[in-house]
């Protein structure tokens, strides 16, 4: 890892900073600026991170190792490839995030908000997804256990492997209907649509928006 001069410190101003390949272990960014920084290949093992503005940065094939990401703004972040087993994104926003092939093996994504997210071949195993939003993520190639499959809070319009669709269809089609509600503020069931995908013959959302 290239070691870096970085201040480092709870609230510290980092945005757009070129901070590829540094050793940043256990430092300590909690509620930092980072939008738009270079962390690509980074070394953020064990850090602090939560409540930080993370827009749009990039965390390409990372060590994220045990980070602290609570409540942490990671709209639009690359995540690709990174390490992030152990990883606290708790309440998270990873709203169109790219985590494809990532390893979230074990990570707690408690009511993350992975709307959009791509999440193409991400190992799930072990991880907490209780309440987590994955509307409109890209899901194909993931590995799931049923007890997170189970704990999701909403599939809605994700795409999906045909067997894991299948079987969400069966067991829990109203997380296949749960949309979100903005004068709700929060998500709701649209029972027009869980009545549809209850039909033998739903077979998923039209090709245009997703694909199998």
């Amino acid at each position: 890892m290239v070691e870096k001069n970085v201040e480092t410190g709870q609230g510290a101003n980092l945005r757009g900073a070129d901070l590829a390949g540094a050793d940043l272990l256990d430092a300590i960014l909690a509620g930092a600026n980072l939008a738009g920084a270079n962390l690509a290949e980074a070394n953020l093992a064990r850090a602090n991170l939560a409540g930080a503005n993370l827009r749009g940065v990039s965390l390409r094939k990372a060590n994220l190792q045990g980070v602290n990401f609570q409540k942490a703004n990671l709209h639009g972040a690359d995540l690709g490839k990174a390490i992030l087993e152990g990883a606290n994104l708790r309440g998270a926003d990873l709203q169109e995030a790219d985590l494809e092939g990532a390893d979230l093996e074990g990570t707690d994504l408690e009511g993350a908000d992975l709307e959009g997210a791509n999440l193409q071949g991400v190992n799930f195993g072990g991880a907490n997804l209780g309440k987590a939003n994955l509307g409109g993520a890209d899901l194909r190639g993931a590995i799931f256990l049923k007890t997170g499959i189970r704990k999701v809070k909403s599939f809605y319009m994700a795409k999906l492997d045909t067997k894991i669709l299948s079987e969400i269809k069966t067991k829990w089609p109203e997380k296949l209907a749960t949309i979100r509600s903005d004068t709700k503020k929060g998500s709701v069931i649209d029972d027009t649509l869980l009545e549809e995908i209850k039909k033998p013959d739903w077979q998923g959302w039209p090709e245009d928006n997703c694909s199998w």
